[in-house]
């Protein structure tokens, strides 16, 4: 039911690139503001409030940092607010530190919540021709990652039911997370030779070699594209004619805008929200067909 998940994977890639671009390249702190709105909404819609509640929280703490060490390292700007450590903090560094940590926060939220789409079988598929062996580390990379968290849960459950873990001692809980990722350490190590082992067996990266997939390219695939090119292409002439221009130093200001540049607005405020909405009309659509069965 879900259409994100369905899509072709180059049609979510070339959205994927047109919308971090958008947001990596730009200061605007509209964009950046609608580009944060789209992205914890995604995550949220994607999986769920409580699963999203941590990765919100240490995206929010990096807003905070960024805002408060900015003015410790820039102190350009016209609007002195205190004076700290002998140095002037200004309402400029202060607003150009809050944006970036909101940008970068952002890019995080998107990351997270795009690995919900962008599966690793999807990037091999994507790139496994390519570069089949760099597309085979990354891929295993993205696998091994939830992988080793979720065995360092396990094997830390299980000393922890062999008594361990009592003595609340620093020395003793170093000791213990030693063990621990050692452990851990020992089983990742072997399962990479295991993999390895089995994607040689299969012939992985031998040249005209073919391989099976079930992703095709439809008709819905189409649009998809066609929107994505659109809101990618709109971007970046609005980029390009200074619709996103925005100045922070030495003192906070914009170009007048005009009639264009709200449509630019508009257009990238549709790309910056458009999967939260698809995403939470498509999971409504799917509760409603489960209450009428």
């Amino acid at each position: 039911m879900r259409l994100l998940t369905n899509l072709h994977p180059a049609v979510v890639l070339v959205y994927i690139v047109s919308l971090l671009g958008v947001v990596m390249f730009t200061r605007h702190p509209l964009v950046i503001a609608l580009a944060l709105m789209g992205s914890v909404l995604f995550l949220v819609a994607a999986v769920g409030m409580q699963a999203a509640g941590k990765v919100l929280g240490l995206s929010f703490l990096l807003i905070l940092l960024v805002t408060l060490t900015n003015p410790l390292f820039m102190h350009r700007g016209v609007t002195p607010l205190f004076v700290i450590f002998g140095k002037v903090v200004t309402m400029e560094s202060l607003m150009y530190g809050f944006v970036s940590g909101a940008m970068l926060a952002a890019v995080i939220l998107w990351f997270k919540g795009i690995g919900t789409v962008m599966t690793s079988d999807k990037f091999l598929y994507l790139f496994g021709r390519i570069f089949p062996k760099l597309s085979l580390i990354l891929s295993m990379s993205f696998r091994f990652i939830p992988l080793f968290a979720r065995q360092i849960r396990g094997v830390y459950q299980v000393q922890k039911t062999m008594g361990m873990y009592d003595s609340r001692a620093i020395s003793d809980r170093f000791l213990g997370g030693a063990r621990v990722f050692s452990a851990v350490l020992t089983w990742a190590l072997e399962n990479a030779i295991d993999t390895a082992n089995s994607m040689r067996a299969r012939g992985y990266g031998i040249p005209g070699r073919t391989s099976f997939s079930l992703f095709a390219f439809g008709k819905t695939d189409g649009i998809a594209l066609i929107v994505a090119l659109i809101l990618g292409t709109s971007a970046a002439l609005g980029a390009w004619n200074g619709a996103l221009d925005f100045t922070y130093y030495p003192a906070v200001s914009a170009p007048e805008p005009e009639l264009a540049d709200l449509a630019v607005w508009i257009l990238i405020g549709v790309m910056m929200l458009l999967p939260a909405m698809i995403e939470i009309a498509d999971r409504m659509l799917w509760n409603l067909y489960r209450s009428r069965m």
